[in-house]
């Protein structure tokens, strides 16, 4: 839950300072809990209480938070590219956490080294920019011409080659604001909730994008599970090889992205993915070798799958809920990622489970494709800054006072 509460707070108070904020409750919060486990002599339940604040805290998603920040900074042009760049910085984070891991071979020690990690990056986020999207749903124009100045000076463009078109671009936020302020009534906070929850494309494309979030999610954490287990290779190996399949995997999807667009590249990751859940208990008698590919095989198509979601979804909602409906898809991911390692215990070697759980995750890869052809496509489509809403007098009247 924690990650949509901090979603919310995103399109609040802006992706700079929900950043700063975040970052200081998770380092705090993990230096507490981790000195006390350390140094004070506690109960196991005392302990375990402690633990529980620690991975609710850890929680916080602040990588979702700097997602949506690169993807306003550049262009939709470039989104593809920069949305690949931030899921491979990923992969070499699971690399570093891997390596951490081998030289801890202690959870607590790991816990320490992942924090000095995260203190270490600190200083860096007092140099983090704001989005300029978020400037402009906010209305705060003087800031964003000056984010702006900032960015036309760091790419050596000159002011004739910009200004004019901000300008214009201002003067025409400033009208239609004044259009529909002559237009539209005043509604109190409950009736924009009313409003909102009724938006029947914002809500489905809500929990559309909730339901990809869990299935995908789960498919990667159970093939993640069913690597891990493997005796045939060296555990910490199998997780810096698996990482490398991953980046390879975020690379090929994005250049298949610039091509084909979203809808298409994500169907044919997951068409992928479903003939790899679809063969996988029949493995079970094959090689070390072929095995384990055949697995990282399996990581190759559901971690395209995922590339694609954690690109598309921004995409297909407004600055002012972007951060909102991302929170709500990772929620589910995250809800997905819990259910794998309990479904992943409970058929342990039955193969004839496994044959059952394979066709439900194959069902519920085919309603994931279903759904995602009434979604748009979105590939070189400029972010929208407002939830469209209509008059009822006059339909072409276009309300941003939400």
């Amino acid at each position: 839950m924690m990650i949509f509460f901090s979603g919310k707070l995103t399109d609040m108070i802006g992706r700079r300072r929900s950043t700063h904020i975040l970052v200081s409750l998770l380092i705090l919060t993990s230096l507490i809990t981790q000195g006390l486990l350390q140094y004070v002599s506690l109960t196991d339940n005392q302990k375990y209480g402690l633990l529980l604040v620690n991975q609710f805290v850890s929680g916080i998603d602040t990588y979702i938070v700097s997602f949506i920040l690169l993807l306003e900074l550049t262009t939709s042009k470039h989104a593809t590219f920069i949305g690949n760049l931030a899921l491979v910085a990923f992969t070499f984070g699971e690399i570093v956490v891997a390596g951490m891991a081998y030289f801890a071979r202690d959870w607590l020690l790991l816990k320490w080294m992942m924090t000095l990690y995260m203190i270490v990056i600190v200083p860096y986020l007092f140099f983090l920019p704001e989005s300029p999207h978020w400037y402009l749903m906010k209305r705060r124009y003087d800031d964003l011409e000056k984010l702006l100045r900032q960015i036309a000076r760091f790419n050596r463009r000159k002011e004739c080659k910009w200004l004019p078109f901000y300008k214009y671009m201002i003067e025409h936020h400033r009208k239609q604001k004044e259009i529909n302020q002559k237009n539209t009534i005043r509604l109190s906070f409950a009736d924009k909730i009313c409003r909102f929850l009724t938006h029947i494309p914002i809500m489905s494309r809500l929990f559309i994008a909730a339901f990809l979030g869990f299935v995908t999610l789960l498919l990667y954490f159970q093939i993640a599970y069913d690597l891990g287990a493997m005796d045939h290779i060296d555990p910490y190996l199998n997780i810096i090889i698996g990482a490398l399949v991953e980046a390879i995997s975020y690379i090929a999807a994005s250049l298949f992205m610039i091509s084909y667009g979203r809808k298409t590249v994500f169907i044919g990751f997951l068409l992928l993915t479903m003939v790899c859940v679809l063969f996988k208990p029949m493995t079970s008698s094959f090689d070390g070798f072929v095995l384990v590919l055949f697995a990282q095989l399996g990581k190759f198509a559901i971690s395209g799958a995922v590339c694609v979601t954690y690109i598309f979804v921004p995409e297909l909602f407004p600055t002012s809920i972007r951060a909102t409906g991302m929170g709500f898809f990772v929620l589910f991911s995250r809800l997905g990622s819990t259910i794998a390692p309990i479904i992943d215990a409970l058929i342990s070697h039955d193969q004839i489970l496994m044959r059952y759980i394979s066709f439900i995750f194959s069902f519920l890869t085919i309603i994931c494709i279903v759904l995602t052809l009434f979604l748009p496509e979105t590939r070189n489509v400029p972010l929208a800054d407002k939830i469209e809403y209509h008059s009822k007098k006059n339909p072409k009247i276009q309300t941003i006072n939400n």
